[in-house]
């Protein structure tokens, strides 16, 4: 066994946690609890930006392209892939100049990220931050300010991330007998099914990447062997047969069935982590999760204490969302935290007092 760890072992991607670990710790000790309540403010400055820019994208394309151009530093990014119309300048990205797409008839909203759907993991992640732990109310000035942003990126990840989070939060208040939460909860389910089976991005594309499996192509000058969002296990089940324990870095050319030395890839946090860090890596992963999640019930005194893995789960089906720093500190704050082992309810009348502050 210790033959075939050292054999197949390749540190790029182990080196990824430790790297990360850092810059958690060193954000949380200069921010404290107040980190995460930093971060969702941040996002609602940037949401309502992008949304200027999606704005200005509808009435002229053209001309926000040469307003941008001059602080645009993606250095060309996207071109070897055929795409020439890809502006990054830090804080917007206009990812398509095209209005109408292979799934949409409005342009996609960015954000400061690369592309729309990751931008829409972190507005879901930023609601989460406001609703669930900060107390605010869904109706706020940031929070519609966050939601109009979520439905301007069209993302398929996005939409079913804040449908399940949604639902799970009012049913969540309904168990505790708040049953004025039913009614909204009734139009939530309803508005939803009617979304995912009319909008051409949902259904439709749901369904192609369950019927797309791994398939082998070139990214540009790299030949890569991908596995769909939702079709990779075959990747994974063939990494992890070479190194159960560690996993084979997705940067390190591997042999496949019948296609040879190539490269392989997912767009799947869970499918990524299994295989370039094995078993291990997401044993680490869970371990996180559980004791963030355990930190943000504590701190914040979070009813819906499912509603971060929950959002988590269902955002790493969709995208590598662990290689996102923001994401992966907020995954992973729980472990510099001073927090019981156990909760109960001598933690709610202090922590009480620091939502009414922070609130403030």
């Amino acid at each position: 066994m210790c033959s075939l760890v050292i054999k197949r072992f390749i540190p790029t991607q182990l080196i990824f946690y430790p790297c990360y670990l850092l810059a958690t710790y060193v954000l949380y000790k200069l921010y404290g609890n107040d980190l995460i309540a930093n971060i969702s403010k941040d996002i609602v400055i940037l949401a309502a930006i992008s949304i200027i820019g999606w704005l200005f994208l509808l009435i002229d394309a053209k001309l926000l392209a040469s307003i941008l151009q001059p602080f645009n530093f993606s250095g060309g990014f996207r071109e070897e892939y055929g795409f020439f119309d890809y502006i990054h300048i830090g804080i917007y990205t206009v990812h398509d100049l095209t209005i109408e797409t292979i799934y949409t008839f409005l342009p996609r909203n960015a954000g400061f990220c690369w592309e729309p759907g990751i931008f829409s993991v972190f507005l879901v992640l930023a609601l989460f931050i406001r609703t669930s732990l900060l107390k605010k109310h869904l109706s706020s000035f940031s929070s519609i300010i966050l939601v109009i942003a979520l439905l301007t990126t069209q993302s398929t990840t996005g939409y079913i991330a804040f449908f399940i989070y949604l639902i799970y939060y009012y049913s969540s208040k309904i168990i505790t007998l708040n049953l004025r939460y039913t009614i909204p909860l009734i139009i939530i389910v309803i508005i939803g099914v009617y979304s995912f089976i009319n909008l051409e991005f949902m259904q439709s594309k749901v369904d192609f990447y369950i019927e797309t499996g791994s398939h082998f192509g070139a990214y540009g000058t790299t030949p890569i062997l991908t596995g769909s969002r939702l079709s990779g296990l075959p990747l994974v089940w063939q990494d992890l047969k070479r190194n159960p324990i560690m996993g084979k870095a997705l940067s390190s050319v591997g042999t496949y069935s019948g296609i040879g030395e190539i490269y392989s890839t997912h767009l799947n946090s869970i499918f990524s982590i299994i295989s370039s860090m094995g078993l291990f890596g997401f044993w680490v992963w869970l371990l996180f999760l559980i004791k963030s999640t355990h930190y943000y019930c504590y701190i914040y005194h979070c009813k819906d204490i499912l509603s971060f893995p929950l959002i988590i789960i269902t955002t790493s089906f969709g995208f590598n969302i662990h290689s996102q720093l923001i994401i992966f500190t907020m995954m992973s704050i729980g472990l510099f935290a001073n927090t019981p082992k156990y909760i109960n309810s001598n933690y709610q009348s202090k922590n009480m007092l620091y939502l009414k502050y922070i609130h403030n």
